[in-house]
């Protein structure tokens, strides 16, 4: 079994967890360390988060950070701290799009055959998003490629796509209902914003030596 630790920024937080991937692909976590403050802190908080795991950062697996696009400088801060503590402790380092870090999450809460859009207000007015198949054993494949795009493009890729069973959820998703909720009903209890057990439970496909929502 591996090991990891997943990051998670948003901002003014960061959160951190540790979790040890079974051979099912289920999570079994280990320490959760949630903490406000800047990306400055991070790799003394994934020290504190191994160590309350009962883990050496050099026994770590993987390291996870989540990309967050509507926080694009505090997400490089972040992995270049990220990456320099991976190379230091000779741990291999993946960075996860926070838009599949929340497919991932939210598939818990959606049927299988479901098709997932997540989407992520910006701060511009735009939305990110991508389009996830939930398939057998909560598999997630890519539909639609990841793309930053304006409300009102989103609505003409959403017509054009035709997707059935679609299903909208996230920042992006609440701020433009009145727009998209037509062609995109709501995932009800879904995530709004991705989370490090997110992030984790993407890079544990990784982990087990596949893609997390391969195209």
């Amino acid at each position: 079994m591996t090991t990891l630790a997943a990051v998670e920024l948003s901002g003014e937080a960061q959160s951190v967890v540790v979790a040890e991937v079974e051979a099912t692909g289920n999570l079994e976590v280990l320490a959760r360390v949630n903490e406000p403050g800047g990306s400055l802190r991070l790799p003394s908080l994934l020290f504190d988060a191994a160590a309350q795991a009962g883990l050496g950062p050099r026994e770590l697996g993987m390291i996870a950070l989540g990309t967050a696009p509507q926080d694009p400088r505090t997400t490089r801060v972040g992995m270049g701290l990220l990456r320099a503590y991976a190379a230091v402790a000779k741990v291999p380092f993946v960075a996860i799009s926070a838009v599949e870090a929340l497919a991932f999450e939210a598939r818990a809460g959606a049927p299988i055959g479901a098709i997932l859009v997540p989407a992520l207000a910006l701060a511009d007015g735009r939305v990110a998003t991508a389009t996830f198949a939930i398939g057998e054993a909560g598999r997630i494949t890519r539909v639609l490629r990841e793309c930053n795009v304006a409300p009102s493009e989103w609505v003409r890729l959403l017509a054009e796509a035709k997707l059935a069973f679609a299903l909208g959820f996230g920042t992006g998703y609440a701020a433009n209902r009145e727009l998209v909720s037509e062609l995109l009903p709501e995932l009800a209890e879904a995530p709004s914003r991705p989370s490090a057990f997110g992030v984790a439970l993407a890079a544990a496909m990784l982990a087990r030596g596949g893609s997390p929502a391969p195209a």
